[in-house]
């Protein structure tokens, strides 16, 4: 996706938002859920309340948020050092891969088998999207990621803005809508989703398993007000 392409995108937002003196802000919505043995259905609830703030953004109502580009990411929350570990596009398994986090099996492999769908009301605006396609695998780098002994200052290449699938459709978020977000996979019984959340040596300790939705984008603070809704030179009026 070109620079002129998101400028248009952009320039169609500030051209309306921008005379109101609220200008878009380049912003994103992340959402995580914890993962469960056995479960392949989850939803990502934009207005969620108690968000763990330390890495988790919602949607306000009065939030309008246009959409660049989408992410369906895993993750494993370190209790000890909360908000440490970051983002994985792929499912590294513990003391195998070269990452310092990892999961325990390669059972939540099956999520990249998995369909995202995402609902505006009754309007459905994407459906069986393949979860394979935020599958990406880095070229390992030099760095400190890493504390095995085979594997001793490597990391994953990681690049959020080359992660995150771009959207040429126009994809907008409202807090005044109901949105619904869904990621499902293929499951079993005893599919084991858990997870490590460091190595050290031959210790490890235990980690919460997350499944993550992201979007990226502009964010209008206070751009769903009644006001806007029904100025009819919004271009924006039909999604609030």
């Amino acid at each position: 996706m070109s620079f002129e392409f998101l400028r248009k995108r952009f320039d169609k937002l500030n051209g309306y938002y921008g005379k109101k003196g609220i200008a878009p802000q380049l912003s994103y919505l992340r959402i995580e859920e914890n993962l469960e043995n056995g479960k392949g259905s989850y939803q990502f609830n934009l207005k969620k309340e108690n968000l763990n703030r330390l890495v988790e953004n919602g949607l306000k109502r009065n939030d309008l948020f246009a959409t660049i580009g989408i992410g369906v990411f895993l993750r494993v929350e370190n209790s000890v050092k909360p908000g440490v570990n970051q983002l994985l596009s792929y499912a590294p398994i513990a003391n195998k891969d070269i990452c310092k986090v990892g999961f325990n099996k390669d059972d939540i492999n099956a999520l990249y088998n998995g369909q995202l769908y995402i609902s505006t009301g009754t309007t459905v605006n994407l459906q069986d999207t393949p979860v394979s396609l935020f599958r990406k695998i880095g070229q390992a780098q030099c760095g400190e990621l890493c504390a095995a002994a085979t594997s001793a200052g490597k990391q994953d290449q990681f690049d959020f803005e080359q992660l995150i699938k771009k959207l040429p459709e126009e994809l907008v978020f409202a807090g005044t809508q109901d949105h619904t977000i869904k990621v499902e996979f293929p499951t079993f019984s005893g599919a084991d989703y858990t997870s490590q959340a460091d190595y050290s040596g031959t210790a490890a300790t235990a980690g919460v398993s997350k499944i993550v939705f992201v979007a990226y984008g502009w964010r209008v603070i206070g751009g769903t007000a009644e006001q806007y809704r029904n100025d009819e030179a919004n271009p924006y009026r039909t999604c609030i």
